[in-house]
């Protein structure tokens, strides 16, 4: 199989996933644990080819986000996640989708 043609099916989507366990207190003073799933599609064509950590995306940044989010007090998981996509959608603006 032509290599090129391989690397072009598998990131053809550039879908990232990954999941971030979390502790804090949701509701009132309880403590929860939580499992975010986030996933990024953005065209990594580049960083396939170039090996470089700057043609990626840069997942401690993502992680980043996902932890500062998770951190702030909230009474609704959907509010938590819509602050998390605003934020990953304004730190990436080339990414074509996401999702929490």
């Amino acid at each position: 199989m032509d290599i090129e043609k391989f690397a072009t099916s598998i990131f053809e989507c550039g879908l990232i996933s990954f999941k971030v366990a979390f502790i804090f207190s949701l509701f009132n003073s309880s403590f929860n644990k939580f499992i975010v799933n986030c996933w990024v599609d953005y065209d990594c064509s580049k960083a396939a080819e170039s090996d470089d950590i700057n043609d990626a995306l840069n997942y401690q940044v993502l992680y980043d986000i996902v932890k500062r989010e998770m951190e702030i007090p909230s009474h609704l998981l959907e509010h938590v996640a819509g602050r998390i996509l605003k934020c990953v959608k304004a730190a990436f603006p080339h990414i074509s989708a996401a999702q929490v």
